[in-house]
């Protein structure tokens, strides 16, 4: 994988094909990929939480299928909330509840810790990476679940994400404090036929986010799977160093999602990932389907970011499905 890693970052920093936004081509970049060099001794790039002894059990319920991309949403809303708070320290469950109304009935994402003290942001980060990676690769499909989340041996919390008939969800909301929708967002979604687009950060009118489709087909679940594989590579470091690059790997490694800050320029984490979320919110979220993908993070109109969304030709590396347990 380190292999894998750092030749992408020689692809960004040292080829032509991405020197500039109206230059970059996904399927340039791909065709180029794993001929250049490898830096084998550059430390390693950031990779989604591994924590000891901590494991996610779930118990799935086929009877109540979750449309995927309400399962989408709150997933990437639940990442958010939890990346904006302290890593080690115990989780703030009050924003965590988080509902996505569909067609039909209503998607529910629920935390409880027991009182235990134990259950931080980076166990609820690791669990719902590894939900949204089972749900896409199973073939019980996005069936509702609750989950033990477990270290070494004590249940720590538990996860819960069920799609309830609109008529019990009045019953569901008087007993939670729901979030239902991203809290940080405003403004409208992007038309859905659009193929390039752009806008601002609503938090912060200097940054701008400019985007575009073009080249290979790619599946929504990979795609979807690659972006909320980076969101949890990202998380850990919102509250520490400056960003400088973040990898994503769908659930089959047949897509990637790499982000490198431009040489010479300095953003923060949460910039980039409230970036993504935002990225998500307006424009991937309701698409129906995709190809691969660019984006551009501009301060004051200098490009910060620059970021791609591709099929490499070659797949079978990257990260695993760990630490969980099906019933």
């Amino acid at each position: 994988m380190k292999i894998f890693q750092t030749i992408l970052f020689v692809v960004f920093h040292y080829g032509s094909v991405l020197a500039s936004a109206a230059a970059i081509s996904p399927q340039d970049f791909s065709d180029d990929f794993l001929s250049r060099p490898s830096l084998s001794q550059r430390p390693g790039l950031d990779t989604p939480p591994v924590i000891p002894g901590f494991t996610v059990s779930f118990e799935w319920d086929p009877r109540k299928q979750m449309f995927p991309q309400d399962v989408f949403f709150v997933t990437v809303s639940a990442i958010w909330h939890s990346s904006q708070q302290q890593w080690n320290e115990r989780a703030d469950l009050s924003k965590l509840t988080i509902t996505k109304p569909g067609p039909v009935g209503t998607t529910v994402l629920r935390f409880s810790d027991n009182q235990s003290m134990k259950l931080h942001p980076n166990h609820l980060v690791f669990a719902l990476r590894q939900a949204f990676f089972i749900m896409v690769s199973r073939h019980g499909g996005f069936a509702s679940f609750v989950a033990k989340l477990v270290l070494v041996n004590d249940v720590i919390g538990l996860m819960s994400m069920v799609m309830y008939p609109t008529s019990q969800l009045k019953s569901i909301e008087n007993n939670t404090e729901t979030d239902s929708s991203f809290s940080l967002l405003s403004g409208p979604v992007t038309n859905l036929a659009a193929n390039f687009g752009e806008f601002v950060d609503p938090q912060d009118p200097h940054y701008k986010i400019r985007w575009k489709f073009q080249g290979l087909e790619i599946n929504v679940s990979e795609f979807q799977s690659a972006i909320v594989d980076a969101l949890a590579t990202m998380a850990p470091q919102v509250h520490g160093r400056p960003f400088d690059e973040a990898i994503g790997y769908s659930v089959l490694e047949s897509v990637v999602l790499s982000i490198v800050r431009n040489s010479g320029q300095t953003i923060s984490y949460a910039v980039v990932m409230r970036a993504l979320v935002n990225l998500v919110a307006k424009v991937i979220y309701t698409r129906p389907s995709f190809t691969e993908m660019d984006f551009q993070i501009m301060h004051d109109d200098t490009e910060v970011v620059q970021a791609v969304v591709f099929r490499p030709k070659r797949s079978g590396i990257g990260h695993s499905v760990a630490g969980a347990a099906t019933s």
